[in-house]
C-alpha cells in the first residue's frame, strides 16, 4: 500500500500523540526488554550497540523482536566508519603520493603530479584514445558515494528508534518515567 507508513505507537504516545488520533487498540505490544546483540556484529558495530541499547530501552523504544532492525543499524554505522577510514587512508596515501613527486621534480614526475586529484573525493582517469589524444575523466569515488548511501540508510534507521534530532524532539517523556525504582523509593521515603 502506498503512502507514509504508520509511526510506532510507542512514538506517538511519547509524543503526546499531536494529531490525536486513535490509538490502535490490537497493535501486538512486544516486551520492552533489550534483545541481546547478536554475535555477527564486528566490534565497532557491538560498541555501537552498546552506546545506545541501554537508553533505548530505558525509554521504551525498542523491544525484544527489535533487535534486528537496531542491529542492522548497528552495522550500517559500522560499516559507515570503515568507509571513512578507507577514504582518510587514499587521501592521506595521494598527499604522500603528492609530496614524492614534488621532491622527485623532474618532468615526468611533475607531468603525473598535474595528473593526480585534488582530494580522494575525484578520481582521475587518464585514458588515450586511438589518435594518441588523451582524455581525462573526473567522477566520484565509489567510497564517497558508498557513505553517503549509508549515512541515508543509518538516517533511516535512527528515525525509526526516534534518535534523530527532529524524531526526538518530538518525544515528550514523563519524568517520573525516567527516574530509577530507587530514585522513586527515597523519594517517598523523604
Amino acid at each position: 500500500m502506498a503512502g507514509r507508513k504508520p509511526k510506532p505507537t510507542k512514538l506517538k504516545i511519547l509524543q503526546g500523540n499531536p494529531g490525536k488520533r486513535k490509538i490502535p487498540p490490537n497493535e501486538p505490544k512486544p516486551a520492552t526488554k533489550m534483545p541481546k546483540c547478536p554475535p555477527h556484529l564486528d566490534k565497532m558495530a557491538r560498541k555501537e550497540w552498546r552506546r545506545f541499547s541501554p537508553t533505548l530501552a530505558r525509554l521504551g523504544l525498542i523491544t525484544e523482536v527489535d533487535g534486528s532492525a537496531f542491529a542492522a543499524y548497528c552495522d550500517q554505522f559500522s560499516r559507515w566508519i570503515q568507509i571513512n577510514h578507507d577514504l582518510k587512508n587514499q587521501m592521506e596515501d595521494l598527499q604522500a603520493e603528492r609530496e614524492n613527486l614534488i621532491t622527485a621534480g623532474d618532468p615526468e614526475s611533475l607531468k603525473r603530479l598535474a595528473r593526480l586529484p585534488a582530494s580522494a573525493i575525484l578520481v582521475h582517469d587518464y585514458t588515450i584514445d586511438e589518435n594518441g589524444i588523451e582524455h581525462l575523466k573526473i567522477s566520484q569515488n565509489p567510497l564517497v558515494v558508498m557513505a553517503r548511501q549509508t549515512l541515508q540508510q543509518i538516517r533511516a534507521f535512527c528515525t525509526e528508534f526516534g534518535m534523530t534530532p527532529s524524531s526526538r524532539g518530538r518525544i515528550q517523556v514523563n519524568p517520573a518515567e525516567d527516574e530509577s525504582a530507587e530514585e522513586a523509593f527515597l523519594k517517598v521515603v523523604k
